[in-house]
């Protein structure tokens, strides 16, 4: 018997137990559709976070950090991030930065947001741009207007996309004028209401400073620069030692590293999970296959009345697994494209990538897989005596 007819013989097969074989194509499809939208979401979720470390390589970050034996001067003051720059060499930019979680309100609805305050240029810097309104100018800041400017998310998701531009919206009790609205952009400006620092401190009485983000010319010499700014804020501290400092330096690059690192332990544990559901459904093909077997005895003993060997009978019965388990690969791949499209077009915010090598390790793995459990099946049909045919029937 050619190779040909096994194939051939193993559709005929498939198609004459229906039922059975779409039960086994099942497991294959929600085995392999569930691992390749799992990691179409963390594509996405992965490559927009990794895209916006990148874009900012030139940056670090000085945050405060707990100690309660020490003697030592905060660092986090808008007085010392005005003078980085000009004693810092290779440094453009310092911005102060703090956030909070508050509500407000508009029209008697409740909105959830990210309120940060801003200086002057951060948006511009970051490259922020307006969808409607105009940026803070001088004068905002230096009269301490309750202006804001609403992230793009606010106004799709919370006010119905209803334009709020020049109408008022309560925070913390205080009326504040819609400045402008922003284009969309990323997680950090989406969802946040920013409002001027100098309005911040005057109207909303908070001055704390969470962090001072320090952008350098060039992203080569970072390491350079950051331990100068470190030697120049352990003197702003005015303490001997420097393990008594109140603050602590991160480049965007050791972010990456930390980031890499979750992304590799996340990207194991859904690796296990599949793992998992693949030696479950594995053994479900295996014991229909064993089924199979049993149901086949018949056929299996006029086989070998014509003579036909061990190996034959072995390898029939793994093309049949082989190709139910690839046509149930090509069901999920399927699957997994239509559900992952209409994610990104009714949740745009996650983003999903399908990546063609995940595709082609799931299909691979699928495969091995069916070989895996269609040997035993295999084996004890090759291995049927002609007299336990004959009992059986």
């Amino acid at each position: 018997m050619n190779f040909y007819l096994f194939i051939k013989q193993a559709f005929l097969s498939i198609f004459a137990n229906k039922l059975r074989s779409f039960l086994s194509t099942l497991g294959i499809i929600i085995g392999i559709s569930s691992f390749v939208i799992m990691l179409s979401l963390w594509e996405g979720a992965k490559a927009s976070i990794m895209k916006e470390f990148e874009w900012s390589s030139n940056v670090m970050t000085i945050s405060s950090k707990s100690n309660p034996t020490s003697s030592a001067k905060p660092v986090l003051t808008e007085d010392i991030s005005d003078s980085i720059p000009d004693k810092i060499p290779n440094v453009t930019h310092s911005f102060i930065k703090k956030q909070s979680y508050n509500g407000a309100f508009y029209k008697d609805k409740s909105v959830g947001y990210t309120l940060a305050w801003i200086q002057p240029g951060f948006l511009q810097f970051k490259d922020a741009k307006l969808l409607y309104g105009s940026y803070f100018d001088t004068e905002i800041y230096t009269n301490k207007d309750k202006v804001a400017l609403l992230g793009y998310k606010l106004i799709k998701d919370t006010f119905w996309e209803e334009n709020p531009l020049g109408k008022q919206i309560t925070i913390s009790w205080e009326k504040f004028l819609v400045w402008g609205i922003l284009a969309e952009k990323n997680w950090e400006f989406d969802y946040t209401v920013f409002i001027p620092h100098t309005t911040m401190k005057h109207v909303l009485n908070v001055d704390t400073i969470e962090s001072i983000e320090v952008v350098v010319s060039d992203e080569k010499i970072i390491d350079d620069i950051k331990k100068n700014l470190e030697f120049y804020l352990w003197k702003k501290s005015a303490t001997d030692k420097f393990t008594d400092v109140l603050f602590q330096i991160r480049t965007n690059k050791d972010q990456l590293k930390q980031i890499n690192n979750i992304v590799g332990k996340m990207t194991l544990l859904l690796a296990g999970i599949w793992a998992i559901a693949l030696v479950v459904w594995g053994i479900g093909i295996m014991n229909i296959m064993l089924v199979s077997v049993t149901e086949r005895t018949r056929e299996i003993w006029i086989r070998k009345a014509i003579w036909a060997r061990n190996s034959d009978i072995m390898l029939q019965f793994l093309i049949e697994s082989i190709i139910l388990t690839l046509i149930g690969s090509i069901i999920a791949i399927w699957f997994s494209y239509w559900v992952v499209k209409i994610i990104d077009t009714f949740i745009p915010d996650f983003s999903p990538v399908i990546n063609g090598n995940v595709i082609m390790i799931a299909t691979t793995v699928a495969v091995c897989m069916g070989i895996l459990f269609g040997l035993m099946p295999a084996y004890k049909a090759a291995k049927l005596k002609v007299i336990d045919a004959l009992s059986f029937e």
